[in-house]
């Protein structure tokens, strides 16, 4: 599981249009202020050397979480774990 990592997919890994993920509020990852708790804004989710990996829905669910609504192909899901992993 990844949850280890301080993230975890909420949605099977059977290749969707959508998939969710659930992550601590992290900043860094996306090229737009994170919006303010219950509220949710697109983003771009971006690698840590800045590259865009893919645009997304963040959704912020308290201070301390986000869900992440991304494209569901097994390669952004591949990317958005590496960016996540650091």
């Amino acid at each position: 599981s990844a949850m280890a990592e301080g993230f975890r997919w909420l949605t099977p890994p059977a290749p969707a249009a959508i998939a969710l993920l659930r992550t601590p509020a992290l900043a860094a990852l996306c090229d737009r202020p994170l919006p303010a708790p219950g509220r949710a804004r697109f983003a771009h989710l971006c690698s840590v050397d800045g590259a865009v990996i893919d645009e997304v829905v963040v959704t912020r669910l308290d201070h301390d979480a986000l869900e992440i609504a991304c494209h569901g192909g097994p390669g952004i899901r591949a990317a958005v774990e590496s960016a996540l992993r650091g």
